[in-house]
């Protein structure tokens, strides 16, 4: 209970200090605390209905090359999906950033947002707001947020990541939902080129494609016909390196793109998944879709 009055008073005085006054101040502390909310749902209790195992929630760091005070750390988000704990240690620590020698947290990019969740190290908790790569395979992966109660972290220190499971599940079915628009644009029949897509959680998810379609409309009845189809198969995701270029390959339902995204086991995973729209924007076409249950998520 002191634990959650300290954690409450860190955040209230936190969104003061942004906020100008007036409406302002009262939007940023409710804001402040809804997010105590949902970090306490998170993190405070151990979620059995998943489906994943042990071993997939929670890995110990291995010691190899990664490891290394190479400044390179071990992304375990590319390694499986599932994970969703694991302790490891500081490489670096301040107000404001974390450096672990390996993470679960996958980082915003990739039309991806980044994981949220905490640090923990000895009696201090670091809420992870959001989270940075340094370059695509390689250097660190920077951890930003703010401490509960600032505490002492020296290189080496032990420490526990752990991300909001329901979140990132929840990411990577959107993820691998655009994968799986790509399969159905394919299927159908249609020559347009996958051009970037747009994953986060927030009710506007698309894909975009650099072409035209003459009839949008059938296009998305086709579109939706395909998705049927494809979850219903459970087609199985396979991750792979290309030999040639080092590349992350990700197919899903059997069809292979450089990712270095979050994804499904199986399209079975996805659920429902409905294109809501395609229009023609700016030379593109801009393919809307929703997960069934993404609202309640």
């Amino acid at each position: 209970a002191e634990s959650g009055k300290k954690i409450d008073a860190v955040l209230i005085k936190s969104a003061i200090n942004r906020a100008r006054g007036g409406e302002e101040m009262v939007s940023a502390v409710a804001e402040e605390l809804a997010g105590l909310a949902a970090m306490r749902r998170a993190y405070g209790e151990h979620r059995k209905e998943d489906g994943t195992t042990a071993d997939e929630k929670k890995v110990a760091p291995r010691k190899d090359s990664s490891d290394t005070n190479d400044g390179t750390t071990r992304r375990l988000y590319l390694e499986s999906s599932y994970v969703f704990e694991v302790a490891t240690e500081v490489v670096r620590a301040s107000a404001t950033e974390v450096v672990l020698a390996a993470t679960v947290f996958h980082p915003q990019g990739g039309g991806q947002p980044s994981d949220r969740g905490v640090v923990e190290v000895g009696d201090g908790t670091f809420f992870v707001s959001s989270v940075e790569a340094k370059s695509r395979d390689a250097g660190e992966i920077v951890h930003v947020g703010t401490w509960d109660t600032r505490v002492p972290v020296e290189r080496g220190s032990a420490a526990t990541a752990r991300i909001d499971a329901k979140h990132r599940e929840l990411c990577a079915r959107l993820h691998s939902a655009g994968h799986a628009i790509d399969v159905a644009v394919d299927r159908a029949g249609y020559d347009v080129v996958p051009a970037k897509g747009y994953h986060f959680p927030d009710g506007n998810a698309y894909v975009e494609y650099q072409g035209k379609v003459a009839d949008t409309a059938a296009f998305v009845a086709a579109l939706n016909d395909h998705l049927l189809a494809i979850v219903a198969a459970d087609e199985p995701t396979r991750v792979d390196t290309d030999p040639s270029s080092g590349d992350r390959i990700v197919a899903v339902a059997g069809k292979p793109i450089p990712c270095g995204g979050t994804h499904v086991r199986s399209t079975a995973q996805l659920g429902a998944v409905t294109v809501t729209k395609a229009k023609h924007k700016s030379g593109k076409l801009r393919v809307s879709y929703v997960l069934a249950d993404e609202s309640s998520s």
